[in-house]
């Protein structure tokens, strides 16, 4: 039986923080660029989180904030024998938001992979465009053909992820955002997880804990009694004996219909109990 610990995923953080011309352009609402690296590397960490959550395991081919050689990262890859790479980028076309219009994501293979249909790389580019699609809304680009190091060096089914692109001035401002960056990290663990054809295992949201309302002070009733009170005793049972009353529900409330007539009685305009 297959087990999510069967497999190994590489992923590869794209560029390092220092890599240069890898980042936005200024960004006036912000007051300064917005790094390729500062999207790459929380979502790599993401997404490796949400892939042990569901049993897979894993390994960093550019782990630290350091730029590291593409030779060194699919080496590292190579050595590990991981049964899959993910390397997340974020696209860019030029240096100035005026310069294109380019926007939304797209998953880059080799071109050969692209062509044949039982590529692995083709299938789990596949899936991840279909999970992508589902969360915040871009332009979908699809599968992409494109020669790339980090597809063509390794040994193992790999694609590489443009998110979007920088110089598109919504798209760049998603970078920074860290709702934007977990929702692609799932979407990614999701499509691995459609790939080696195993159980995704969604984010555990904390159960709501019921509201106590405030706990009221019960007033317990005192006992009712139909004896009088001490300072009424003697008149209660005078007026018992005129008639006046009958002497039952002493401490309940008095209705102006009922005084009406125990004051007629009293006065005797109005026959008396017998």
């Amino acid at each position: 039986m297959v087990k999510a610990s069967d497999f190994l995923v590489a992923i590869d953080d794209g560029h390092g923080p220092q890599t240069a011309g890898k980042r936005t352009p200024y960004i006036p609402s912000l007051g300064r660029s917005i790094r390729e690296n500062e999207f790459n590397e929380p979502v790599a960490n993401k997404f490796e989180a949400a892939l042990k959550r569901c049993g897979i395991r894993t390994m960093q081919t550019s782990p630290g904030d350091y730029d590291m050689t593409l030779k060194t990262r699919t080496d590292r890859a190579n050595a590990s024998k991981a049964n899959l790479l993910v390397s997340i980028h974020f696209n860019a076309m030029g240096y100035t938001f005026a310069y294109s219009r380019a926007e939304g994501f797209s998953v880059h293979i080799q071109p050969t992979d692209k062509s044949n249909p039982n590529s692995g790389s083709l299938r789990f580019a596949k899936l991840a465009i279909a999970e992508l699609a589902k969360g915040t809304k871009q332009v979908n680009r699809g599968v992409v053909g494109q020669n790339l190091h980090m597809t063509r060096e390794t040994h193992m089914p790999a694609a590489l992820v443009e998110c979007g692109f920088m110089d598109d001035p919504e798209e760049a401002l998603l970078m920074s955002n860290p709702s934007f960056q977990s929702e692609v990290a799932e979407e990614l663990a999701a499509a691995v997880c459609k790939y080696f054809r195993i159980a995704y295992v969604p984010v555990k949201v904390p159960e709501a804990k019921p509201v106590e309302k405030p706990k009221e002070e019960v007033k317990v009733a005192e006992k009712k009694t139909n004896e009088p009170s001490n300072w009424a005793q003697t008149t209660v049972k005078k007026a018992v004996e005129f008639g006046i009353t009958d002497g039952s529900r002493l401490h309940d409330p008095v209705t102006r219909e009922e005084a009406i007539v125990l004051a007629m009685r009293a006065a005797g305009h109005v026959p008396k109990l017998k």
